[in-house]
This record gives C-alpha cells, structure tokens and sequence, in this order.
C-alpha cells in the first residue's frame, strides 16, 4: 500500500493543528502499514487501506475499507473521514 498524496496532506494538517510541525514526526510504512510515530509517544497509530471489488448488478463497484491500530487493538472503519478522526483521538489521548 502507498501513501495517497490527499492522506498525507490530512496527516500533516491535523498534526500541524496539535502543533506538531512535520520534523516532529515520523511517517512510514511498515508491513504494509501507514506508520506515524511521535518521539514523546509510547504507542504509534498505524492505518492499512484495503481495496476490493464486489460485483453489482451489470458492473463493479470499487470498495474502499480501513483498519487502523492505537494501542495494540485493531479497528475496521468505513472511509478516509473517519480515519481522520481516530488520528485526532489518538493525538488528544496522553
């Protein structure tokens, strides 16, 4: 999986709001995970976007789905919004 250019874009926004300038933070990519780490953080927050195809009617629909990690759980969220949301959780959680 690649990093979109529009997540990255979000990523650095929602950091910058926290006040988190971009050489504060690490972005990577780990097992096909989207990593971000915080040097004053214990826990990073990973996400993985996962594509797939399902058959309607006479044509196919392309199905986007995410699942991110915070603390050792694994969560299934539906779109990009609410990944951006969870990014905002982890960043307000100490």
């Amino acid at each position: 999986m690649r990093l979109l250019s529009s997540e990255y874009k979000d990523i650095v926004a929602i950091l910058a709001s926290y006040g988190i300038q971009r050489a504060d933070f690490n972005l990577h990519k780990k097992r096909g995970w989207i990593v971000i780490d915080l040097p004053d953080r214990e826990k990073s927050f990973s996400y993985h976007r996962r594509k797939s195809v399902k058959i309607v009617g006479n044509h196919f629909e392309e199905l986007t789905a995410y699942r991110i990690s915070f603390g050792g759980d694994i969560e299934e969220l539906a779109d990009w919004k609410e990944v951006t949301r969870a990014v905002k959780k982890w960043l307000s959680t100490a």
